[in-house]
This record gives structure tokens, C-alpha cells and sequence, in this order.
């Protein structure tokens, strides 16, 4: 009898830059503070689902905050995203592949608390699991979103994020 490891936990750090534009006025910030945990489910060999949360600080722990929730649905294109295990009655056996590489689709939702104002917007993610363990992989990502807000106000965010996923 075969069957899937199907549920995933990770945990992110990272970088971020942020373009921000309404009406006349832009800014930008970039820093080494965002951190996102996420939970994902496996709905086929190769595809996944996924609700997460991210924040942002402008000075790694401190500072401004931005915060928000994030869906997605990732891709792994050469091969399965889960560890497949099989067991019979005097065998176990498990098998992952050991350089996962996706692309994600995901929403992004995000409140900034100096401006208090609520974007939202899609946005799509490359990366990379490596397996360093039966059910603990490295991740490597980086994602993109374009977000709006009321009266024309947009951002994009680019976020390079590194932490451990962890399968059960």
C-alpha cells in the first residue's frame, strides 16, 4: 500500500524591495524583513495548495509593519512535490525527489501600518526544494506582486526568501 506524505509546513525568511505609487506620490523601501509561515496540501502528484501569512518590517524585526495573507497554488515540473512512502507487511519503504524546482500562482493580500491602507493583488513565485532530510527540505524562493489599493494606488513587491518546509 503506497501513499503520500500530502501536508507541508513552511517557514521563510528573507528580503523584500517594495515600489509603492498613488497618485503623484511614489516611495520605495527594501530590507532583510520579511518572514512568512504557510501551510500547503498536495491535490495531486505535482501540484499544491496553500494558505499562508507573511509580515513585513522595514528594519528586520522593528519599524513599519506590513502584514497578510497569501494563496497559492504551486507546480512542480519534473517531478513529484511530496515524499511518497510504501508499506508492506515485512517492508517500508520512501521517496522523495531530491531538487524539487516550481513555479507558483498565488494572492496577495497586505495592510502597511503607517499609511493604513489595504492592498491586494496577484502575483506568481519561482523556486526550489532541496531534501536535506526523510521529511525536511530547504527552500529557496523568489515572488512577485502586483497589488492595488483604492483611488489608484498600486505596489510590487519582490521577495527573495530562503527557510525549511517541513512534510507530515
Amino acid at each position: 500500500m503506497a501513499e503520500a506524505a500530502n501536508n507541508k509546513i513552511d517557514i521563510e525568511i528573507g528580503g523584500y524591495s517594495l515600489v509603492a505609487k498613488s497618485g503623484t506620490n511614489s516611495g520605495n523601501i527594501s530590507s532583510l524583513g520579511i518572514y512568512h509561515i504557510g501551510y500547503r496540501r498536495a491535490v495531486h502528484p505535482r501540484i499544491d495548495i496553500g494558505i499562508g501569512y507573511t509580515l513585513l518590517f522595514t528594519k528586520i524585526i522593528t519599524g513599519d509593519t506590513g502584514f497578510g495573507l497569501d494563496i497559492n497554488g504551486t507546480y512542480y515540473f519534473l517531478g513529484a512535490s511530496n515524499l511518497v512512502e510504501s508499506q508492506g507487511t515485512h517492508s517500508y519503504l520512501s521517496y522523495s525527489e531530491d531538487l524539487r524546482p516550481f513555479v507558483s500562482l498565488n494572492f496577495a493580500q497586505r495592510n502597511y501600518q503607517s499609511i493604513q491602507t489595504s492592498y491586494a493583488g496577484f502575483g506568481g513565485a519561482l523556486g526550489l526544494e532541496k531534501s536535506i532530510a526523510e521529511r525536511l527540505s530547504v527552500k529557496v524562493l523568489s515572488r512577485y506582486s502586483m497589488l492595488s489599493a483604492g483611488s489608484g494606488a498600486t505596489a510590487q513587491e519582490l521577495s527573495f526568501l530562503g527557510g525549511l518546509t517541513i512534510d507530515f
